[in-house]
């Protein structure tokens, strides 16, 4: 189970942010407004390095979130 869960740490959708021009940018500012204190304090919890993605790219077009970040959370659901 905790392996299924850390392979959506790649697609979470807390992560993705819209486009600039999406919704005349009102969107984007919503989600750094909602999801940017979430993401720090995961990072800062943790202390690994979390990637947020642009809606710019596609799903497809970027790297996965590093193996050390990968490993954190799995041994934090581990416990």
């Amino acid at each position: 189970m905790i392996d299924e869960l850390a392979s959506w740490l790649d697609t979470d959708a807390i992560l993705f942010f819209a486009p600039v021009g999406q919704a005349h940018g009102r969107l984007l500012q919503m989600q750094k407004e909602e999801w940017g204190p979430v993401i720090r304090w995961a990072k800062e919890t943790f202390g690994v390095e979390i990637h947020e993605r642009s809606g710019e790219v596609g799903i497809g077009q970027f790297t996965k979130q590093p193996g050390e970040t990968r490993q954190r959370f799995k041994e934090w659901m581990g416990t």
